[in-house]
């Protein structure tokens, strides 16, 4: 027992790097794909003059998979076993293919074998991608588990209504209008349509189960949650409300006006902003409340990452642009210029990235006056005294981003809480209060993370 029990912990160290190697080699490869993509798609667009896919298919695509490859390879690799993280690198992986498929479409003539693969692609990866956040993600975040056994229900039939709905389109002989497919499908099977319409209608069924039930089994879990626990899912169900508030009228929209050139245009750029403010949204969760202990490794990831995107973008515009205004496709003069633009631009891009991420996870620590004007202006609106101390430890915890602020005034020869705010975290800092001499009460800090102290500024 004494020979074996050592290596526990270097099986799972092992398993976890496993896992976080995988996980951050797909979510590379996938904001590759989005960034050469976007390349491709600007500048074939400047080309021809058709922007309609730069606005819908292109531009916020990158953001989207970023976000979902960033967040998901931090949760999967410090969290292997929450399916959360390998969800969301899944999507960042489809919105990476349909980046790539989107700009092949672009480039490629109609009638080419790279054409018809790219076209069939794009024509049913947008399903799974965007029906997995909004599914399986809301049934399990945040500890990866469902609320409950009886939940297992809607989980199958958000699994069927994908499953079905993805092969009813990947296999369906003839055009969709509704779903915006023109084209017959050159991976159709002849002579389906009589099986596959049917087999749609039940997957949409099982669908709408899913998707409602989904969005049901978090608002129960947001009920039934407390504390820090309860602002981590309150990021998600205002994300996903939202969602399915921007589908909805999205459907209705383009139920009404069936003729409007740019409304499937206008349908995908509600989809994809709805989906990119559920992967905003778990970075919120993440990042205000230690969701996951991974704050201290995401900051910097996050602004790196942002950074390289950022200048990779640039360049790709920059080259786009400068090579159609000059009709120069590989011209060294455009390329330097290109180089020397995003050079000059990354120390201030890094700052300012740098200043947002602190910000959002360290709240107002580097403005301490920001933070004492902030609670003079609640102090002045109290009249009551018994409102001050609660007013005063919620806008500490809120103003630098702690899970816990109480202060404890001395009764009898003892200290007991006055106020508090939050839940008590792994570490408790006791901060004394003293007036004219005399220690009248003491400030209980939590800190954001148990590797994590206050900095000589807090």
């Amino acid at each position: 027992m004494e020979s074996t029990s050592p290596t526990i912990p270097i099986e799972q160290s092992a398993r976890r790097t496993t896992a976080g190697s995988l996980a951050w080699t797909f979510a590379s490869v996938s904001i590759l794909g989005a960034i050469v993509a976007l390349g491709i798609a600007v500048r074939q667009a400047m080309i021809s003059g058709d922007y309609r896919t730069i606005i819908t298919h292109q531009t916020i695509t990158p953001f989207i998979t970023t976000g979902f490859a960033v967040i998901g390879a931090l949760v999967a690799s410090r969290r292997p076993r929450n399916p959360i993280g390998w969800i969301f690198v899944a999507v960042s992986v489809l919105y990476g293919l349909i980046a790539m498929a989107a700009a092949a479409t672009m480039v490629s003539p109609p009638a080419s074998p790279l054409f018809e693969l790219a076209y069939w692609l794009g024509s049913w990866l947008w399903i799974p991608a965007t029906l997995l956040p909004a599914t399986f993600v809301s049934l399990v975040f945040p500890d990866g588990f469902l609320p409950s056994p009886r939940w297992r229900f809607v989980a199958w039939s958000a699994a069927l209504g994908i499953a079905l709905a993805t092969l009813g389109v990947m296999f369906y002989p003839g055009p969709l209008a509704s779903l915006g497919l023109d084209r017959a499908n050159p991976f159709g099977i002849p002579g389906a349509a009589p099986i596959l319409d049917p087999l749609l209608t039940i997957g949409m069924v099982f669908l709408a189960v899913g998707v409602f039930g989904s969005l049901a089994a978090l608002l129960v879990r947001s009920r039934r949650s407390a504390g820090i626990e309860r602002e981590q899912i309150k990021w998600l169900v205002y994300a996903l409300g939202l969602y399915v508030v921007l589908s909805v009228l999205t459907s209705l929209f383009a139920g009404l006006w069936p003729g409007f050139r740019w409304g499937l245009e206008l349908s995908i750029v509600v989809t994809n902003l709805g989906i990119l403010g559920i992967a905003v949204a778990a970075m919120v969760a993440i990042l205000r409340h230690r969701l996951y202990d991974i704050n201290l490794i995401i900051n910097r990831t996050l602004v790196y990452t942002a950074l390289t995107v950022g200048v990779a973008g640039l360049y790709g515009l920059v080259v786009g642009a400068l090579g159609v205004l000059f009709q120069a496709r590989s011209n060294l003069l455009v390329s330097l210029a290109a180089t020397g633009l995003a050079a000059i631009l990354i120390q201030p891009m890094r700052d300012g990235l740098q200043r947002l991420v602190n910000r959002l996870m360290y709240g107002e620590r580097d403005d301490p006056y920001a933070v004492l004007s902030g609670l003079s202006r609640r102090l002045e609106g109290f009249l009551l005294p018994e409102a001050t101390l609660p007013a005063v430890v919620e806008t500490v915890a809120q103003a630098l981003k702690l899970p816990y602020v109480a202060i404890s005034l001395k009764r009898e020869g003892d200290f007991k809480t006055a106020a508090s705010y939050g839940l008590v975290g792994d570490e408790l800092i006791q901060l004394p209060l003293i007036y004219q001499g005399e220690t009248i009460g003491l400030l209980r800090l939590s800190t954001r993370s148990p590797n994590e102290s206050f900095t000589p500024g807090e």
